[in-house]
């Protein structure tokens, strides 16, 4: 039996996601304070519920957690370089991490997962700005968050280590902590992507279109070199390591490249076409195929955590891609599979059952909005049916 869609379900679980977030931003279950990457799903999903306050309220305090000199910071616990070990950040090495956000936020402490912080966290946090400019149009705010975007890029660009134009990461930067990626990995640069679209925008918006015209170089140029050095046949690679090497794992989260809205369309569909051969299952999804065989600090068997397993969030991404392309029914069917597990966190797709935190507001923010676009999508197309 196909899972339903209702109106009804679909009001009662977004009721249930709007009041847990009044109470915080944490993602939900044993998760322990803010972090950034799930904050930026949340925002998003508040900002097409319309409630803006709130996330200007997480604005400013993510903008206040920006890594300056005096953050208090430790890192490590997923790098092989400190071997897995959680360090507080030495004064000479924070001067290089300025500008970035850090992956969570405990009280007045702030956690680098990795080594480095994550390109995605900061890029994330300045990605939001775009969804809100495209809705409010405030000249005001633009102003007040503009340096802070540029502070991320600028983090981002110096994390360019071979000078090929491409910043790259070192292992567990990103929000597969345990897959031990590095290197020019698609997801990352996407996100990357995304904020200097934003920071394009806020800047036109502040009138300040001198800033443009350097960034929009760079954007042009990053989109070029990501096409000449993922693209792979007929698809876009998971990542491209430290070492030259292609990771070949088919890669869900590389779906967030076709939401930048700079991709050409018959790749789009040539890369979506490639995940739905390699990634589907009667369940969900799965986030790569095949499975890791090492990953670290947690060694993780295939069919747990993120080895392999339905992510309802990253799922909603790929909904979202399809309807980017016109493919809003293939969208809707997609998300239909993992609606029944909307506030879990992770499952796997040969036994569906809650997995990791609980409720897990992530999944359900990112989950509930882009099932309103694809709603809105469809009812259109509906409407215009002649027959």
């Amino acid at each position: 039996m196909r899972p339903s869609l209702s109106d009804e379900g679909v009001a009662k679980v977004r009721s249930r996601l709007l009041s847990l977030l009044e109470r915080d931003f944490r993602p939900g279950g044993y998760y322990d304070g803010v972090w950034v990457r799930d904050a930026y799903y949340m925002g998003s999903f508040l900002l097409e519920a319309g409630h803006l306050d709130r996330v200007l309220e997480l604005l400013e305090f993510l903008r206040g957690r920006q890594i300056s000199g005096f953050t208090s910071l430790v890192h490590g616990k997923g790098s092989p370089i400190t071997r897995f070990h959680r360090r507080k950040v030495k004064k000479d090495i924070k001067a290089e991490f300025v500008g970035a956000l850090p992956t969570s936020i405990h009280g007045g402490l702030s956690d680098i997962h990795g080594y480095y912080p994550d390109i995605d966290s900061t890029c994330l946090y300045a990605a939001l700005f775009d969804e809100i400019i495209e809705q409010v149009g405030s000249r005001t705010l633009a102003q007040r968050f503009l340096e802070s975007i540029e502070r991320c890029l600028l983090y981002v660009e110096g994390r360019d280590m071979n000078g090929d134009g491409l910043p790259e990461q070192m292992e567990n930067e990103d929000w597969a902590d345990n897959l031990l990626r590095n290197g020019n990995v698609t997801y990352t640069l996407a996100s990357y992507l995304l904020a200097i679209r934003s920071y394009l925008k806020t800047a036109e918006l502040a009138g300040e279109k001198w800033r443009m015209r350097e960034w929009e170089g760079k954007l042009e140029e990053t989109v070029k070199k990501v096409n000449q050095k993922l693209w792979v046949l007929d698809h876009y690679a998971e990542a491209i390591d430290l070492y030259g090497s292609y990771i070949h794992s088919a890669s869900q989260d590389t779906v967030l490249l076709l939401l930048t809205g700079l991709i050409d369309e018959k790749r789009a569909e040539k890369h979506l076409d490639f995940l739905d051969r390699e990634l589907t299952t009667s369940n969900g999804p799965l986030n790569i195929n095949p499975p890791r065989r090492d990953s670290a600090p947690t060694n993780l068997k295939p069919g747990s955590y993120q080895n392999s397993t339905v992510w309802p969030w990253i799922t909603s991404l790929q909904a979202e891609a399809l309807l980017e392309i016109g493919q809003a029914d293939r969208g809707v069917e997609v998300l239909r599979q993992v609606f029944p597990y909307l506030f879990f966190e992770w499952f796997d797709a040969s036994n569906p059952r809650r997995s990791g935190a609980y409720p897990f507001k992530t999944s359900a923010a990112a989950v509930l909005k882009v099932l309103n676009s694809l709603s809105q999508a469809t009812s259109r197309d509906n409407s215009n049916d002649p027959r």
